[in-house]
């Protein structure tokens, strides 16, 4: 629970109660990636362009929902999750949407408590700065994007 509450801070009561699921627990991603199902076929459009579109999402920070436009879905280690151990990677249903549910700071970096939606009608949890490596290159290059 104390590695947890490391990575999850305030957001970890929405997944557990002492050390136990809470009823209503809702799963949170760490270290979380974009995948791209169509990337064969569409190689470039799609993944830059929802990646773009989410980056955009990331600093307008005033902005509470983003409607995905394309196939993406998450990649992550789940905590919380119903039928999964804490730590598991797993792989999302597609992304419908993104929203912002609380906006925050570790050490002047934002750090927002996000919710993806999938197209199942799973939430799941993830801190924005809380990406994998890949991902943060991907954001990268995004962000220099025209």
């Amino acid at each position: 629970m104390e590695n947890l509450e490391k990575y999850f801070g305030d957001a970890l009561g929405i997944i557990y109660e002492g050390e136990e699921f809470a009823e209503d627990a809702k799963p949170l991603l760490r270290k979380w990636e974009f995948r791209f199902p169509k990337r064969i076929a569409d190689p470039r459009g799609n993944s830059l362009g929802v990646t773009k579109s989410f980056c955009d999402f990331l600093e307008a920070r005033s902005l509470g929902k983003l409607d995905v436009v394309g196939e993406v879905v998450l990649n992550g280690d789940v905590y919380g999750r119903k039928g999964f151990d804490d730590g598991d990677n797993i792989i999302t249903s597609g992304i419908v949407s993104f929203e912002r549910i609380n906006k925050g700071n570790l050490n002047g970096v934002p750090r927002d408590l996000m919710c993806a939606n999938t197209e199942s009608g799973s939430k799941y949890y993830f801190y924005s700065d809380d990406h994998s490596a890949s991902m943060f290159l991907l954001l990268g290059a995004a962000i220099h994007m025209n």
